[in-house]
């Protein structure tokens, strides 16, 4: 009996490191893949660099992921060269395709898809996001995969130029 349930544990934490593993974006992992990996692996084109994480943008051939539907490809990282993010983009009107997919694969921890309006999805695992984002009244929509410090890093700079833009509209006011 104690060999049995010896055996359970390990199969069951075996289990549990491989469910919690970042996600992968066709051979793309978020808090791992390296900017040399991902060269090797894709013909990307350094455009930038990212405010968020103060590392180098890529843009990746869509069509190079092996993908269906997508249009565009964003690959960011960080300053120690460890992919930050990755967005796909692709129309609205494949949201459902989109979700319908990553509802099988992650949790998701928050979703608002109203009739008409904007819809997202927000979807965790391990240490990173996944944000299916749909704007009303824009025919694009993105996917993306964000480790948990590049989400929140966005989201408080993000927050800071609304407060400056609302600071400086109230100073003309």
């Amino acid at each position: 009996m104690k060999n049995y349930l010896t055996y359970i544990a390990l199969f069951l934490s075996i289990l549990s490191v491989n469910a919690i593993a970042n996600p992968s974006i066709a051979n793309l992992k978020v808090g791992e893949t390296t900017e040399i990996e991902m060269k090797k692996l894709y013909k990307a084109k350094r455009a930038k660099l990212s405010p968020y994480s103060k590392g180098n943008v890529y843009s990746i051939p869509a069509q190079e992921l092996g993908i269906q539907k997508l249009d565009k490809v964003t690959a960011i990282f960080d300053e120690h060269e460890i992919l930050s993010a990755v967005h796909l983009h692709t129309h609205k009107r494949n949201f459902d395709y989109f979700n319908d997919i990553l509802g099988q694969k992650y949790r998701v921890v928050s979703e608002k898809i109203p009739f008409v309006g904007s819809s997202h999805v927000l979807y965790e695992q391990d240490d990173a996001v996944i944000f299916l984002n749909a704007p009303h009244m824009n025919f694009e929509m993105t996917i993306s995969y964000m480790t948990v410090d590049f989400f929140k890093k966005r989201g408080e700079i993000r927050n800071a130029e609304a407060e400056r833009k609302k600071e400086a509209d109230a100073n003309l006011l």
